[in-house]
């Protein structure tokens, strides 16, 4: 694994955190419709507990395990720009440049996700 300069480190980090918050404030957007649902009555308190243990089970255990301190930073940022959870646009060319290979990998498997589908 390459040597990753401090600069494009703190700029990599703060990406990944930035890409964080916006897929758990997603995710919390699906548990929020479920407390309106237990608030207008058309779900009971039994059915709020079991959607909560859910978004911690799942959603909420998989981002916090994808965006960890262990995750390897190149590649949670070049997935999120892949994705569009990140504007590519909005980031540092260096940083992008830094990523090249890391982008190349998500755009193929997009492709290829893609095709299998098809």
């Amino acid at each position: 694994m390459k040597q990753i300069p401090k600069p494009i480190k703190k700029a990599l980090r703060r990406l990944a955190d930035e890409a964080y918050e916006i897929e758990l404030g997603r995710a919390l957007a699906e548990l929020h419709e479920q407390f309106g649902r237990w608030e207008r009555g058309e779900a009971s308190a039994f059915d709020l507990e079991a959607a909560i243990h859910r978004f911690h089970q799942g959603p909420a255990r998989e981002l916090w395990n994808r965006f960890s301190e262990n995750a390897i930073l190149e590649m949670v940022v070049a997935h999120a720009i892949t994705e569009g959870t990140l504007d590519r646009a909005k980031i540092d060319r260096q940083v992008l440049e830094f990523l090249a290979g890391a982008l190349l990998f998500w755009e193929q498997e997009k492709t290829e996700t893609t095709d299998e589908h098809r």
